[in-house]
């Protein structure tokens, strides 16, 4: 098992990241050098921000019952958990903000519709 990371490592994964930033995303037809194109060493914040997006809908949808079982402490309050991951995502956001390709364009998409779902009219969300 490895350890908790530390700022060195860190330092390390965000410097990636940003490089492969300043790589611009090409159209390619075939699928899985599509899908390497951006992740695995070339992983991009844009994807970052993806997946904390799909987290965010998970713990939406999870049985409040299963929260605290799952993800401890913080589980106990969904709307916190959810405006943290928020947080991060406007994070990712920030960080590709110079970029301009299907994967920001994914991003922004499901921010926005996460953003309608959390402070819309009906929403039981964050206020």
């Amino acid at each position: 098992m490895r350890g908790r990371r530390n700022a060195a490592d860190l330092e390390i994964i965000a410097n990636d990241f940003f490089r492969n930033q300043s790589i611009p995303l090409k159209q390619i037809d075939d699928l899985m050098e599509w899908i390497a194109s951006f992740s695995g060493t070339n992983t991009r914040w844009e994807v970052i921000g993806l997946l904390f997006t799909a987290f965010a809908y998970a713990v939406l949808s999870w049985p409040e019952k299963d929260l605290p079982l799952t993800f401890g402490a913080k589980g106990g309050d969904r709307n916190a958990l959810v405006a943290e991951m928020k947080k991060s995502i406007e994070a990712c956001i920030e960080l590709c903000r110079n970029s301009l390709n299907n994967l920001v364009c994914n991003l922004l998409y499901w921010n926005v519709l996460l953003e309608t779902v959390l402070s819309g009219d009906h929403s039981k969300f964050i206020s």
